[in-house]
């Protein structure tokens, strides 16, 4: 009968690094994986800002707009209204010529 066969990890299964220099490139690789996935989150963010900050200016220049094109509606009733009553003193003044 053949003796049972057992099924667990041994040290060279799992592969350490044997020499430093091994472990020093398995540890720059690790740091070069970390600051790239932290470049990543911070241009995500840079870019949320960046998209918040062209959002504010927007409804702030619409707003600006608005304003203006309130205002420049108001003055032209204004004026409207300032030309009808000249029509209405010219016709005034012919009647009584």
């Amino acid at each position: 009968m053949a003796p049972p066969v057992t099924s667990y990890l041994t040290l060279a299964s799992i592969r350490y690094p044997d020499t430093p220099e091994e472990q020093e490139n398995d540890l720059t690789s690790h740091r070069m994986k970390k600051i790239e996935a932290f470049d990543e989150e911070i241009s995500k963010y840079l870019f949320k800002i960046q998209e918040n900050m062209i959002k504010q200016t927007f409804k702030k220049e619409t707003n600006k707009y608005e304003s203006i094109q309130e205002n420049a509606h108001k003055q032209v009733k204004e004026i409207n209204k300032t030309v009808q009553d000249q029509k209405m003193e010219i016709k005034e003044i012919k009647k009584t010529k």
